[in-house]
């Protein structure tokens, strides 16, 4: 497994929280992060109140696509992995399912490709966990795993070990 070890804050514009941000990025920071000064930094001068320090910052970021510390960690890994065989992840980037769609219902064909993928398959999702599962990859495919990573896996790994 590749790590690398994170030395730097990013301070989250929408939800004021300063986020570890790893030292050499292979993209550059995720849409609505800035970089902070640490912890008690104001993100902004809108804001009267500082962000809160985060609980930890020396987290490892795995390499994209490992789930580990998340309960559903191989639903969500047989999905990555699928959209990167098919080579979706840049159609996911520009695709947003019509509000009354969604994902369970969107007559998309590359939707259906990664249902009808093997390792999708596989999971036998219903309606609803194939589409929460969908509404990650477009998480990931919209603002990258490092976003990713730490809005939805830091956040299980802190509570389990709290």
């Amino acid at each position: 497994m590749n790590k690398v070890i994170i030395e730097l804050r990013v301070i989250s514009k929408s939800s004021r929280r300063i986020i570890p941000r790893i030292n050499k990025m292979s993209s550059p920071i995720p849409s609505g992060y800035a970089v902070g000064g640490g912890a008690g930094t104001a993100p902004s001068s809108r804001s009267s109140s500082p962000a809160k320090p985060a609980q930890r910052t020396d987290y490892i970021i795995p390499v994209p696509g490992d789930f580990t510390g998340c309960s559903e960690a191989k639903m969500l890994k047989n999905m990555y992995d699928a959209i990167t065989e098919l080579d979706l992840w840049s159609w996911l980037h520009s695709f947003t399912p019509k509000e009354k769609e969604g994902f369970m219902w969107s007559p998309a064909s590359e939707i259906g490709l990664i249902g009808r993928h093997p390792k999708v398959d596989s999971d036998g999702h219903s309606g609803a966990s194939f589409a929460w599962c969908m509404r990650h990859m477009e998480v990931i495919a919209k603002n990258g795993w490092q976003h990713y990573y730490y809005e939805f896996i830091v956040p299980k790994i802190a509570t389990k070990n709290a």
